[in-house]
Order: structure tokens, then C-alpha cells, then sequence
């Protein structure tokens, strides 16, 4: 196995897609960017970056046809993409969990490759950014950081920000540049693709 595959084994894919969609005004998770779901096509990337199947942490995926065995509930109610954070690293099995929002239309498996080379076991967290701001739902944390981030879920500090003031950090740019970043929260944002 050479490097970037002993790296991608030591990965799991997690897609935190709890979210309510309220700026939105509809669940964006059902929106359609190149025929196909938002939801499908982060599925269909990280599997395509790592040969399997990511785990799908949310606690409203129901009406979603994705397998149990790869669902997560949040590890609590009303906490943010902190609490899928959470559940994530806690279920994790490997030494990182690679986080990925599901409304990144433009995200590419280049440029998670570059996210995946960049696993170092001196740091705690890695992302992508396009400046002095880590972009923590395109990252990888590493599994030993569960019970950190437990512990502020419990006290209800739920910035992931602030939490990432505490830990080994490194950031990278992305492969495709700043459009890579891009999230959907308006439906303004469509356009502005």
C-alpha cells in the first residue's frame, strides 16, 4: 500500500448534514447541483476519496434512502455541527475523521486528496482555508480529540473556533482555490456559484 493509501485507511468519512436549513428557506440537502442531490454527491466524493461508504450524522435524515449502519444521531439535540462533530469522533474506529459539510457544491475529490495527504499525527485538526480562518467542516480531526470536544459540547461551548484555539492546527489551501469553500446557506448562494 503506498502512502495516500495508508492514509485513506487510517480515515473515515463523516458528512454532517443535520442542519435545519432556515436561511434557506428548504431542505438544501435535496438540492440539485449537477443531477444529483447535494446529500448524494458528498456521498458519492468521499466514498470516491476514501472506497467506502461515509457515515451520515444528523438527526433528521429519515426521509434520506441511505443505509442505518451509516447513520449517526447527533451526540445532542440543538448543539450546532458541534454535536455531529461529536457523535463522529466518537464513533470513529480510525485515527481521523475527515468532517464535510453537505452543502459544498464545489468541493472536489482533488481537493480532499490534498486534505487526506496532508494527515500528520503532530496536529489535531487540519483543514482546508483560503486565509487566517480554518474551515472546520472541511477537515480532519483526529480521533483523539473526541473527549475535548466532549467535554465542550457538555458546557455548551459550541464555537468550534474557540475550541480550536486549544489544539495542534494546520491549514492548507484548497486545490480548486477559494471556490472549493463555497457553502450554501441562501438561495442567493446558488446563483452566486
Amino acid at each position: 500500500m503506498d502512502g495516500l493509501g495508508r492514509k485513506k485507511s487510517n480515515i473515515t468519512g463523516f458528512i454532517i448534514a443535520g442542519g435545519k436549513s432556515e436561511r434557506f428557506g428548504r431542505d438544501k440537502r435535496k438540492l440539485l447541483i449537477s443531477g444529483k442531490t447535494l446529500i448524494d454527491r458528498t456521498i458519492g466524493i468521499l466514498e470516491d476519496i476514501l472506497g467506502r461508504h461515509p457515515f451520515v450524522v444528523g438527526d433528521n435524515l429519515g426521509e434520506f434512502q441511505i443505509d442505518p449502519e451509516f447513520v449517526i444521531g447527533d451526540a445532542q439535540k440543538d448543539s450546532g455541527p458541534l454535536g455531529g462533530i461529536v457523535a463522529a469522533l466518537e464513533k470513529c474506529e480510525t485515527a481521523w475523521g475527515l468532517m464535510l459539510a453537505v452543502d459544498l457544491p464545489d468541493i472536489t475529490v482533488r481537493d480532499l486528496e490534498s486534505l487526506v495527504t496532508a494527515a500528520d499525527e503532530s496536529f489535531d485538526f487540519i483543514s482546508l482555508s483560503a486565509g487566517e480562518k480554518s474551515e472546520p467542516l472541511i477537515a480532519l480531526y483526529h480521533s483523539r480529540t473526541a473527549p475535548f470536544w466532549r467535554n465542550q459540547l457538555n458546557k455548551a461551548e459550541l464555537m468550534i473556533a474557540v475550541g480550536l484555539k486549544r489544539l495542534r492546527c494546520k491549514s492548507i489551501f484548497p486545490d480548486g482555490g477559494i471556490k472549493s469553500l463555497r457553502n450554501i446557506n441562501e438561495p442567493d448562494d446558488i446563483v452566486a456559484g
